[in-house]
């Protein structure tokens, strides 16, 4: 069987005989495992890899970290917002049988007096009485 003569009939499409088929699929065989034999059996170095990371993690930036003092100072200022809470909550008081108008009168003057004290007066929106109302409802001599 000639090589020339297999390729003729391969590039018109003929039929092959069982022979001529076994004979193609030694070679091919043949062929496809000899390139791959041929190849070096040696790993890749891994060496470039390498310096390739040690470059990219100088040029990272670091992380920062929060300074110290403004983790501090978020403490401080929640620290003193629940002081100035706990101090300035308005307080309902039921005034029961026992209670009376002047020891309510006394206890919220006394704690006027020490929110004054702490610099944490609050306004109640109350306005001033005017004083020329007071004396026209004191002044005996006008009537009507």
């Amino acid at each position: 069987m000639n090589e020339k003569e297999l390729m003729d009939k391969l590039a018109r499409e003929l039929p092959l005989t069982a022979a001529e088929e076994a004979w193609l699929d030694s070679h091919l065989a043949e062929q496809t495992t000899s390139p791959v034999g041929a190849l070096p059996q040696e790993e890749p170095s891994l060496a470039w890899r390498s310096e390739l990371n040690e470059r990219l993690l100088a040029l990272q930036p670091k992380p920062k970290r929060r300074p110290w003092f403004l983790v501090g100072g978020l403490a401080s200022g929640a620290a003193a917002a629940a002081l100035a809470w706990a101090m300035l909550a308005p307080t309902t008081k039921v005034m029961g049988p026992a209670g009376s108008i002047e020891a309510d009168m006394v206890a919220s003057h006394e704690l006027l007096v020490q929110q004054a004290s702490a610099g944490l007066l609050v306004d109640d929106g109350a306005q001033p009485v005017n004083q020329d109302v007071l004396e026209w409802m004191e002044n005996p001599d006008d009537s009507l």
